[in-house]
């Protein structure tokens, strides 16, 4: 029993790791696309191509369900994990890729404060103590008194704050419907309702382009099916920290590409960011009550 936990332990982490590569991977990509190429065309890029991976597991699979509960709370789902991925992309072309990497990722720092508004379950002082951590480095990494304030960089802590708002509706969602439902749904109602978007915007891409499309289509859909694949063989107070590797990829990444190195700001404020997040994570899920015991689903 050891040896499998240790070795679901090792699995998990693995896998989170490459998670984290492709997620930054992702957003070097969509950091890459030509500025002719509007931001909801690589949206819908982004999705139609999940849409295409997923079709043949449904079609497949004989215990795949199309009926839908709660459709208003799918909706929500659906248009919040829209708006937050809108938000990194677009931040994505005007912000440097570690800020807007490490300010999206921030969403762990928003869910207890959720928790709160929404259902009243108030939250332990270690854990406020922790997002009060976060919450510094996020200012630090915005740096607003340092005359490197760019104010598209609050795109990408508004799509980390709905990310949070989309994992809240995720987990009652997933009281009814399988992890396969809600990742097929949420590809085909935001590759319709991007793409309807996308008509009056739409450039025909060239080679250079589509490929740089398509390998944000790519690695988008690995990053989804390797985080959910880690959280469900290893608690997600283990993978959160692995996840933040993302940071790191995107530094280098970052360095390689365009020779940018990220200010000292940035620096300060990713470790007080990682480790607040990280604390709320852990101590979350050894805090919270029974009814927000951690879910192993990562479908946002």
């Amino acid at each position: 029993m050891v040896t499998k936990q240790r070795n679901n332990l090792f699995l998990g982490v693995l896998l989170a790791g490459v998670a984290a590569l492709c997620f930054a991977l992702m957003g070097f990509f969509v950091k890459l696309v030509p500025h002719a190429i509007p931001s909801v065309e690589i949206i819908f890029f982004r999705f139609i191509i999940g849409l295409i991976l997923l079709i043949p597991f449904v079609l497949t699979r004989r215990d795949f369900s199309f009926k839908m509960h709660r459709p208003a709370l799918y909706l929500l789902r659906i248009s919040l994990a829209l708006i937050s991925l809108s938000c990194m992309f677009y931040s994505l072309r005007h912000v440097a890729l570690v800020n807007v990497i490490l300010l999206f990722n921030t969403s762990p720092l928003f869910m207890p404060i959720l928790v709160f508004v929404f259902m009243g379950i108030k939250t332990h002082r270690t854990i406020l103590i922790s997002i009060l951590i976060g919450f510094v480095g996020i200012i630090f990494v915005l740096h607003p008194t340092a005359g490197l304030f760019n104010p598209v960089a609050l795109f990408a802590v508004a799509g980390g704050f709905t990310a949070a708002c989309a994992y809240l509706t995720v987990r009652k969602l997933t009281l009814e419907h399988s992890t396969l439902q809600l990742v097929f749904y949420l590809f085909l109602f935001c590759t319709f309702i991007s793409g309807l978007a996308m008509l009056p915007y739409w450039v025909t891409p060239d080679k250079h382009s589509l490929f740089l499309l398509l390998m944000v289509g790519i690695v988008g859909v690995l990053f989804q099916l390797l985080i959910t694949m880690a959280l469900k063989i290893a608690k997600a107070r283990l993978v959160t920290p692995i996840i933040y590797l993302a940071v790191i990829f995107g530094g280098v990444l970052q360095w390689i590409a365009f020779g940018q190195v990220p200010h000292v700001n940035v620096i300060i404020g990713s470790c007080l960011v990682i480790i607040g997040a990280i604390a709320t994570v852990y101590f979350g899920g050894k805090l919270e009550p029974p009814q927000l015991k951690e879910k192993t689903d990562a479908n946002i």
